[in-house]
């Protein structure tokens, strides 16, 4: 109550700046400081998480890479295929699948000699870098590509020909 008595006797001038002064000090009071310095184990978490994240990001780098290799080579590949037909406006991709050996199976439609179509199949071998079609293709066809599975390109190679995948299914 003493108090109230002393600040009613100050100047207006005096109480506003007792007042600037209280309320400076709750300012200060209730901000926060800075925060405390990191200890050796969060410097190390922090450079582990950052060299972590910098070898995912080289590898997603180099997953995309060997994508873009495989898409290009798919996609040469078709067209080189179809170069290679009797009437190449005629030719068709059903499908096209590259093994996990890396071999690319391709089957395909064309029309042949007399005006009618064959069902064809055509090999992409990795390891020999030979490419062979037609009836040359049966026998490492059966070996590399029959009954197994392997990634789809199949939208690629028909891409690769100027046509959309809805256009020939």
């Amino acid at each position: 109550f003493q108090m109230c008595k002393l600040f009613g006797r100050l100047p207006m001038l005096a109480r506003w700046a007792v007042v600037l002064l209280i309320a400076a000090g709750l300012v200060r009071s209730c901000t926060p400081s800075s925060p405390p310095p990191k200890t050796a184990e969060q410097i190390a978490a922090e450079q582990k998480a950052q060299e972590l994240a910098a070898e995912a990001r080289a590898q997603e780098a180099a997953k995309n890479a060997k994508e873009e290799a495989q898409f290009e080579l798919v996609f040469s590949l078709t067209r080189t295929l179809k170069q290679r037909m009797r009437d190449p406006d005629s030719f068709k991709i059903e499908s096209a699948a590259m093994m996990s050996s890396g071999d690319i199976c391709f089957v395909y439609r064309a029309r042949n000699g007399i005006g009618g179509y064959n069902r064809e199949a055509a090999v992409y071998q990795s390891k020999k870098n030979t490419f062979v079609a037609g009836g040359a293709a049966e026998g490492p066809f059966n070996q590399l590509c029959q009954g197994n599975s392997g990634k789809d390109f199949t939208r690629v190679a028909i891409l690769a020909l100027g046509g959309l995948y809805r256009d020939w299914e």
